[in-house]
């Protein structure tokens, strides 16, 4: 059991800001005449104290009520916007106001917007998806620097993926959401099951249990640095920010990479149900979602979701089971998930509010990595499988591991892979706003665990290994595998809200995870028993950012987070034999500076630009059976170094013509060192971590939409980027069959045999050199009560090497994919059926290979592959907008 004080620091914050709540709700007083609402709610503002969020677009023509006497602000706020087709948000000392209507009365948007509102009432009010008036799409809201801003006014690199967005084109998944956000490639289809994040080239391995990510990823403000997350559905969310580059500020520990923040649907303020049935065709999946939420009272709020999928599976197992025996998934990945999130707001008065959310996700089914596959086999015949045809496609060989020698091992269980995952988060968080600013404490604990069999690969019949024969009875390498993650953390920041230039943030975080694993391993005819490993971390860490304004059109921000991290482990092998790791522990120190500066020349128009460092600690190479393998009581190092990187980014942001014309416009260079890597040591069947000396990842970014005034309904979109991403210094291990004329040419060991290559100037493996999008969504009325929705999306990627040694045999050759999407609606929205089509061409492309075990003399690769087509039906009912009418 995980022992941590983040439970005290939890109620030390919480008695912290119950203390400090008013007894009651404070009354301010208001004098504002009525008038255009553009010049009554900036008086508004300033009466109230806050700060102001609202499209100049969607202001133009309305007219707001006269608002006098002592009341709250949420009272002044309805009374203002009484009549209009305005509605309002307070959250965070921050007032968001958004037009209630879009388009045409019969024309129904489905964005869902999980803010709770003020709204107003107005007979030509549209009903959004989850009962709230649709936001409008010039102005995206995010909370990039821990407050509600436009993304036009963030200077940082972010792609923001909305409600709409994540409803039309059904992303339920990381996986899915990567495919909407360019440069970013997410898989969990990879035999360990911790999957990978790739952002502008930077990734952690597949396999490096022991590491954080270089991309972590934050889900309702709980920071996770562990890959595992991944598995884990999300259903219901809000909205998705991607966060691009080092950031060590705001997003509890630090990240090299960037961050991936996924936010769930919040309570609303009016009853909203829903239930959504869909049946997937090619993979003869189905599923149910129901959402219920609404408020208990004045003061309370509550959505909960529960979400249940059976798939059938889209790939055809080809072995033979002449050849590698019975064979018991043919089709696959075939699973069951579970999931389900309850979310409790409780906002007494204007001044404290509280938010609780608690998920569970449940997986049981086929092994991870299900479809993974050879591919670029010598002369198209694999050695090994031959009923392999080398070629990627929804057909592969993996045969089960069977009884043999793995009979009293629990971990085995009867021989057939599988991969079983249960996951928990729970969160917390609070809020006590002040005349001076805004104190949050945000307390998080997570917890995974995956039981898994897997491999590699399959081998079906007898191969020589240099000059040593093995039958590979019923699979070349498998693992049986537990592992139980956790972590438990505690945040409290003070985010100040001055009348004067100068504003700051300033707060804390610490965290402690523990890692269990519990591995044995079958390779060939010989057992390996088991080993037990424990991994404990903890981390504290300070971090402070200023905001000074040099006048109106100028902004300077400054800031920094210093770390303290520590590391221990401790292994048995065996049931008795301990595992003497030299280091057993490891302390890590940073600090990681930013600077800022921001010119905005108007309103819609923001220039940018920063200098960050980010960083991220080292730590133990986890991987199946690494010590195992080894066998011995001897002290073994696998540790790695801490990761580092420092840089410059800048870039433009800009809404022309009325907010329909907008882009986005951003370059960076950032240097790496000690950039953390894993690879596959020649002849071995699992990967290790190290450092790689140094890479620099450089590049352009642009992403843009159009709203063309002369199509109603019609919005245009699109991405085109450049990376760079290379080494400057590293020489990992050759790669199979690689000569010295190819480049294996340096004595790492100095044992007179040619080892290691030098790979500087090399791309990063998974890092395309160009990427690009192009999008488009139609929303048109077909009559009085029904609307229809149109639209598709294409991705293109270049060239990439998946081997981390570089092997040029594991090339995925540039590839384009298209999804597209059709509904008819209700225009209350009482109703919709949707066809929805992901990668429609039907490409599956390799995300990452490891080299397989042929014969001396040959190589192959075996590779993680993407997601097959997919077809969905989904018929969506909400019962609440009928009982609205």
């Amino acid at each position: 059991m995980m022992k941590s004080r983040w439970p005290l620091y939890a109620c030390a914050a919480a008695a912290v800001i119950v203390q400090a709540v008013p007894a009651q709700a404070a009354a301010r007083n208001f004098d504002i005449a009525a008038g255009d609402a553009s010049e009554t709610l900036s008086h508004f503002a300033d009466q109230a104290g806050l700060h102001l969020i609202a499209p100049s677009t969607g202001l133009r023509g309305q007219r707001t009520a006269a608002v006098r006497g002592d009341m709250s602000v949420e009272k002044a706020l309805w009374a203002l916007l009484r009549g209009t087709n305005l509605s309002g948000t307070l959250h965070r000392g921050t007032i968001i106001v958004r037009p209630t209507q879009l388009m045409p009365a019969k024309v129904v948007p489905t964005r869902m917007e999980s803010s709770s509102r003020v709204a107003a009432p107005a007979s030509t009010t549209m009903v959004e998806a989850d009962g709230a008036a649709p936001a409008p799409d010039d102005d995206i809201i995010v909370t990039a620097r821990k407050r509600d801003e436009r993304s036009l006014d963030v200077p940082a690199a972010i792609s923001a993926v909305g409600t709409r967005e994540i409803q039309n084109y059904n992303l339920t998944s990381v996986q899915d959401i990567a495919s909407h956000v360019p440069q970013l490639q997410v898989s969990t289809n990879t035999n360990s099951g911790q999957g990978i994040i790739v952002l502008r080239g930077v990734a952690t391995g597949a396999n490096a249990l022991g590491a954080d990510q270089a991309v972590a990823i934050n889900v309702d403000n709980v920071q996770i640095s562990n890959a595992v997350v991944l598995e884990m559905g999300q259903y219901d969310l809000g909205q998705v920010e991607v966060l691009k580059g080092p950031q060590a500020l705001f997003f509890g520990k630090n990240s090299p990479g960037g961050v991936i923040t996924l936010r769930s649907a919040d309570p609303t303020d009016q009853l909203f149900t829903q239930l959504r049935m869909g049946y997937e065709f090619n993979a003869k999946g189905k599923y149910a979602e129901a959402i219920a939420s609404g408020p208990l009272s004045d003061t309370v709020g509550v959505r909960v979701v529960g979400y249940v999928q059976n798939e059938k599976g889209a790939f055809h197992n080809d072995a033979d089971p002449v050849l590698a025996g019975p064979i018991a998934d043919r089709v696959g990945p075939n699973f069951t998930k579970y999931f389900g999130r309850a979310t409790l707001t409780f906002k007494p008065n204007d001044s404290f509010d509280v938010r609780l959310k608690g998920s569970y996700y449940n997986r049981k089914g086929t092994v991870f990595g299900f479809g993974s596959q050879e591919f670029n086999c010598p002369d198209g015949i694999s050695p090994i499988k031959p009923s392999e045809d080398c070629k990627l496609n929804t057909r592969f060989v993996l045969p089960d591991t069977g009884n043999l020698q793995v009979g009293s091992d629990p971990l085995f269980r009867d021989g057939v892979p599988f991969a079983d995952v249960s996951a928990t988060l729970l969160s917390a968080e609070m809020n006590l706003h002040t005349s001076y600013g805004t104190l949050t404490s945000v307390t998080g604990y997570f917890r995974s665990r995956q039981d898994a069999l897997s491999g590699p690969g399959g081998a079906e019949r007898v191969i020589v290994l240099s000059t040593n024969p093995y039958r590979f009875a019923h699979n070349s390498f498998d693992s049986a595998s537990i592992r139980i993650y956790r972590t438990a953390s505690q945040e409290l920041r003070f985010a100040s809200e001055l009348d004067g230039p100068i504003n700051f943030v300033v707060g804390g975080f610490v965290d402690g995870t523990r890692l269990d694993f519990q591995a044995s391993a079958l390779f060939a005819t010989t057992y390996f028993p088991r080993q037990d490993d424990v991994l404990k971390g903890k981390s504290a860490s300070a971090f402070s950012q200023f905001r000074v304004d040099l006048g109106p059109r100028v902004q300077i921000t400054g800031g920094g987070r210093y770390t303290w991290e520590k590391k221990d482990v401790s292994g048995i092998v065996g049931g008795n034999r301990p595992v003497l790791f030299s280091p057993n522990s490891m302390t890590f120190k940073n600090f990681s500076p930013e600077i800022t500066a921001r010119f905005k020349p108007n309103r819609d128009v923001m220039v940018y630009a920063s200098y960050k460092q980010g960083y991220k600690s080292g730590g133990y190479d986890f991987n199946t059976t690494r010590i195992v393998l080894v066998g011995t009581v001897q002290p073994i190092d696998q540790s790695f170094r801490d990761e580092n990187v420092k840089g410059i980014e800048a870039g433009i942001k800009a809404a022309l013509a009325g907010g329909n014309l907008r882009f986005d416009l951003v370059g960076y260079h950032y240097k790496y060192s000690d950039l953390q890597v894993t690879f596959q040591p020649p002849g071995g069947t699992t990967v290790m971590t190290t450092n790689a000396g140094a890479a620099t990842v450089k590049g352009v970014e642009f992403e843009g939409s159009w709203t063309p005034r002369f199509v109603e309904g019609l919005t245009l979109g699109g991405s085109l980027a450049y990376n760079s991403a290379k080494y400057t210094d590293y020489t990992p291990p050759c790669w199979r069959t690689q000569t010295f004329a190819l480049g294996c040419n340096i004595d790492q060991d100095n044992n007179g045999a040619f080892d290691s290559q030098d790979v500087s100037g090399q791309r990063l493996p998974r890092a395309p050199a160009w990427t690009a999008s192009l999008r488009f969504g139609l929303e048109r009325s077909i009559s009085d009560l029904v609307g229809f929705r149109l639209n598709g999306r294409m991705n293109y990627s270049d060239d990439y090497l998946t081997e981390d040694k570089l092997n040029p045999f594991s090339r995925q050759r540039a590839y384009t994919t298209f999804d597209a999407g059709i509904a008819l609606h209700s225009v209350n929205n009482s109703w919709e059926v949707a066809l929805i089509g992901k990668n429609l061409t039907n490409k599956i492309v390799a995300v990452r290979a490891i080299e397989d075990l042929y014969p001396a003399g040959q190589v192959g690769m075996y590779a993680n592959v993407s997601n097959p087509r997919t077809v969905l039906l989904q018929l969506t009912l909400r019962p609440s907008a009928l009982l609205s009418r």
